[in-house]
């Protein structure tokens, strides 16, 4: 984490406090961090964070490629478990003058 580096190099200048500092913040960083990533989530949850549906995120329980982190009937997945769908960028998206260039060409 960058914070802990610039930590070792505030610690290298001799500046404990500031470093001092920055260590608990990182720690108090990772700290949340896993927390979050603990947090169990139903599907509909789990399909709002990750991008993919309830019904495909089930399968993917029954399944076994996701560990169950609920109950039998009542599936659960831990945050740090789900799969992220990579949403199109601007740029990635669709390009109708590209299309019609292709369009005139062919």
């Amino acid at each position: 984490m960058r914070w802990r580096t610039e930590a070792k190099i505030l610690h290298q200048r001799r500046c404990a406090e500031q470093a001092s500092l920055l260590e608990g913040c990182a720690a108090e960083l990772e700290s949340a961090m896993a927390a979050a990533g603990n947090e169990a989530l139903t599907l509909s949850q789990a399909s709002e964070a990750s991008g993919y549906s309830a019904d495909h995120l089930g399968r993917m329980l029954r399944e076994g490629r996701l560990p169950n982190a609920g109950q039998k009937g009542q599936p659960r997945i831990r945050r740090a478990d789900l799969p992220r769908r990579i949403a199109p960028t601007q740029e990635a998206g669709y390009d109708p003058h590209a299309d019609a260039r292709t369009l005139l060409a062919g």
